[in-house]
């Protein structure tokens, strides 16, 4: 570190360039991640936004992450499934120290990452997203239905009131009005 004198007079430490931080490129929370390029990418993004994975390297988020992202998960997914069971509710044990070392934060977190594998295969199972994304499907079918219900009932009505029965009540019903 070199001592370069601020704007103030006080020195301050500054960093040689090329061991300053770079802020990696923003990943969408949304998306997953195919191939290795975009791996890289959405791991560098997690990195960067959680203290306690910024512990690790880029290399070592990518090849824990690795069978997530191939069965489907986002980083939101992954930040989920870090902090939460599959089950919704927090996940048990203690908190992650900044002190604690590179290698005892990779098996705290695959710790936690290990509770969304199906115990059979050891398979990373559905992702958070898939049950929203499912509900989500059942509620559009089920507006869908209800609106082509509403449609034929609508038409039905229409066709109804075009018969020549209902225009005949409709003619008396006028007749009648005007006595």
């Amino acid at each position: 570190m070199l001592p370069v004198p601020s704007g103030d007079g006080a020195p301050r430490l500054e960093l040689p360039v090329e061991r300053r931080y770079r802020v990696p490129a923003r990943w969408p929370a949304t998306r997953v991640p195919r191939g290795e390029t975009e791996v890289r990418a959405a791991c560098a993004w997690l990195r960067h936004e959680n203290l306690v994975l910024r512990q690790l390297s880029v290399r070592d988020l990518m090849a824990l992450f690795q069978p997530y992202f191939l069965a489907g998960y986002t980083t939101r997914d992954l930040v989920e499934a870090i902090e939460t069971g599959p089950d919704g509710e927090a996940q048990d044990g203690e908190p992650p120290l900044l002190r604690w070392g590179a290698s005892r934060i990779l098996q705290w977190t695959r710790n936690r990452l290990d509770s969304w594998r199906d115990p059979a295969s050891g398979q990373p199972i559905p992702p958070p997203s898939a049950a929203e994304a499912t509900e989500r499907a059942r509620a559009a079918a089920e507006h869908e239905q209800r609106q082509r219900t509403y449609e034929e009932q609508r038409a039905a009505a229409v066709q109804a009131a075009q018969s020549p029965a209902a225009q005949e009540a409709l003619r008396l019903a006028r007749r009648h009005r005007r006595r």
